[in-house]
């Protein structure tokens, strides 16, 4: 009685299947409500879809791959639309129904059991339609940008055209160097770049109408700033695996990898430095409010950098001095003398994070990377960090695969940040920031170290 539901799921009209609803159960178990892996023929034994997923033994091109002395079946549909017939058992080739019956059910065309390894999959009409729909997909339908010869890597360029400059050397420079070198299991890295519009407003259209015109397969060393929310909203609803090197506070999505910490990361890395009592300062702070402080968190603009480092001098007791990357600029080193010692910066990456090797690795890829160092460092940065990903992912490429070996970097050295680490649960390459002190007398920043927000 319990296949009834789903006998009658089955019959009845649906609307349009959806591959993309289908590529969501098929790679995470998650449909449009809940779905169960029965494992055992009296149906007790009862999984989350969400653990027992297709991906899990089907592999990203439903090909299969072997383990534990079993093989799963090639869901690929040019596989599935032929004449099966083993010493074991025959069937005439599946259709969209009879797969379906073969998900939800355990038999095959034929009416023949399914291997027993195999689950049965309780699921609504709508997700068996979207699955068998994307199933379709499988084996004919390549990502974009990929092709058997090339891969199409893309950059968003910021509209601070001398960085922008920077950032297109070093990337176009190192996967100029891998292509010299035979590029990746035969194909070469073909990379497009995309200037922004100085109008955040205008960025989002710039980006999808590159995105439709280029078809980059992933993208790399990009900058999101000004407009992190509708760039990344962006990045996930075209699935496009992202490296970005300046990134700002855009949200954790699953398509979107930042390089290095967000100024929430900073903040945290502050407060764990400072202790209690930090009062935060922002563009409407009233400075009234830091008379009893005994640490500040500059969370403004710079352009009031100038006026809360002249208020927190003037007092009394000098509080402790806290400011983010985003702020800091030479009204710091211009600051009363009485705030010698007692103003903390926090970066993404320290002096030490750029060695000699990466200095020199900048260098031979442009001289305009002198101008802006730090900027040059973390494009190139994100260009490695993908090439590595595309390495491990090796020939058998996909969107999805690189985002699995992304998830499973690991303290993965740059030569030019600190160690990259991602996870499953995790799309921010570091955790904590490099804080060092301001020495007013030396116009300089002293004492670094890393701090730790993990």
């Amino acid at each position: 009685m319990k296949l009834l539901p789903l006998l009658l799921a089955l019959a009845l009209p649906a609307s349009a299947a959806d591959p993309r609803r289908g590529k969501q159960i098929y790679l995470r178990g998650e449909g449009s409500s809940p779905i169960q892996a029965v494992t055992d023929a009296e149906g007790t034994m009862v999984i989350p879809a969400t653990v027992l997923r297709c991906v899990n033994c089907h592999d990203y091109d439903g090909r299969g791959k072997a383990e534990g002395g079993v093989r799963p079946s090639n869901l690929q549909w040019a596989e599935l639309t032929k004449q099966y017939a083993t010493a074991r058992r025959s069937h005439p080739p599946y259709t969209a129904r009879t797969l379906a019956r073969a998900i939800t059910m355990g038999i095959d065309p034929a009416g023949n059991d399914l291997d027993r390894v195999m689950p049965r999959y309780r699921l609504s009409a709508r997700d068996a339609d979207d699955l068998v729909a994307y199933l379709q997909t499988l084996g004919r339908v390549r990502d974009p940008g990929l092709s058997d010869d090339a891969v199409r890597i893309g950059v968003l360029l910021s509209p601070d055209r001398t960085r922008a400059a920077a950032v297109r050397d070093v990337v176009a420079g190192v996967f100029a160097s891998i292509n010299e070198a035979g590029g990746l299991y035969g194909r070469r890295i073909d990379v497009r770049f995309a200037e922004l519009p100085a109008a955040p407003a205008e960025r989002r259209g710039a980006v999808q109408a590159f995105l439709d015109a280029e078809q980059p397969f992933a993208l790399t060393a990009s900058s999101l700033l000004g407009a992190e929310q509708s760039l990344a909203e962006l990045i996930e609803q075209r699935e496009v695996p992202s490296v970005a090197a300046f990134s700002g506070d855009a949200p954790e999505l699953r398509y979107l990898f930042r390089l290095l910490g967000s100024p929430a990361q900073e903040i945290a890395a502050l407060r764990a430095f400072a202790g209690d009592g930090v009062v935060a300062v922002g563009d409407a702070t009233p400075l009234e409010s830091i008379r009893a402080a005994k640490s500040i968190l500059i969370t403004s603009g710079r352009a009031r950098v100038g006026e809360i480092l002249h208020t927190a001098a003037a007092l009394p007791a000098p509080p402790r001095v806290l400011v983010l990357s985003p702020a800091a600029g030479e009204a710091l080193f211009a600051a009363p003398a009485s705030l010698d010692g007692r103003i903390t910066v926090a970066l993404p990456a320290g002096p030490p994070h750029l060695t000699t090797a990466g200095l020199r690795e900048l260098q031979a890829l442009s001289p305009r990377a002198a101008a802006h160092p730090q900027t040059a460092a973390a494009a190139l940065a994100s260009a490695k960090v993908l090439a590595e990903a595309l390495r491990r992912a090796g020939r058998d490429l996909s969107r999805e695969k690189l985002v699995e070996e992304l998830e499973g970097f690991y303290n993965v050295p740059t030569a030019l940040t600190p160690p990259i680490t991602f996870g499953p649960a995790d799309r921010v390459g570091t955790r904590g920031a490099w804080l060092a002190e301001v020495d007013l007398r030396a116009k300089a920043l002293v004492n670094g170290r890393w701090q730790d927000s993990r």
